[in-house]
């Protein structure tokens, strides 16, 4: 009876006591709480780097964050790359633009210097050319007439400029045959035919040329 019992009791403590391949996990608290000298040394290295995450959180994901960050602003602040390519055709171009401006100032500077040199009678006369035109749609179907077909705005716009040069020249010219003659009334058709005549006579006018052409 006493073998037996002593059997009995072996196998109750051996129930009792935990198997290591069941035990649950040790919690960091719980390890944090027992002695140091109880944990080998690569527990104690485990408990310091859990320690160390649970504080700092995820210290690679946010560096990595923080990296990105950086280089974005770097690259923000630094600003596109630039082809030394575009560059010089980008610095050509305002280069261009000052001298057509340039260009531009010198001759309305001429112009106002001119116009500040006239007279009450010629600045009349400049306005009165200034406000004077020829119709477009006249001279476009005179010059689709010509050539046989309708021609672009510019075109037109061209030779109505040219015309408009023309005919004040024209004009001029017989205002001063007029003048000559004490003739200052309206102005007269002869004085127009002569002042023609003398455009001709100068070869400012191209002549009519008679015959067959060689080459069309």
């Amino acid at each position: 009876m006493n073998e037996e019992d002593d059997y009995d009791e072996d196998d109750e403590g051996a129930s009792n006591k935990p198997s290591s391949s069941t035990a649950a996990p040790l919690s960091i608290q719980q390890v944090a709480s027992m002695p140091t000298e109880a944990l080998p040394e690569h527990k104690e290295d485990d408990l310091d780097k859990a320690a160390e995450d649970e504080e700092e959180g995820e210290p690679e994901e946010a560096d990595f964050d923080e990296a990105f960050d950086e280089a974005f602003d770097d690259d923000e602040e630094a600003g596109p790359t630039q082809d030394p390519a575009g560059d010089t055709a980008a610095s050509e171009e305002p280069a261009a633009k000052r001298a057509k401006k340039s260009l531009a100032d010198e001759e309305a500077e001429k112009k106002r210097l001119i116009i500040n040199a006239m007279n009450e009678q010629q600045l009349d006369r400049y306005e009165s050319f200034r406000r004077s035109s020829l119709a477009r749609p006249k001279i476009k179907k005179y010059l689709s007439t010509l050539l046989g077909y309708a021609p672009s705005d510019r075109v037109v716009i061209a030779m109505c400029g040219m015309g408009k040069v023309f005919v004040g020249e024209l004009i001029e010219s017989a205002r001063i045959l007029a003048a000559e003659e004490g003739d200052f009334g309206p102005l007269k058709p002869c004085y127009v035919r002569r002042a023609y005549q003398n455009l001709q006579f100068q070869q400012r006018i191209p002549r009519k040329h008679s015959g067959k052409r060689l080459l069309r």
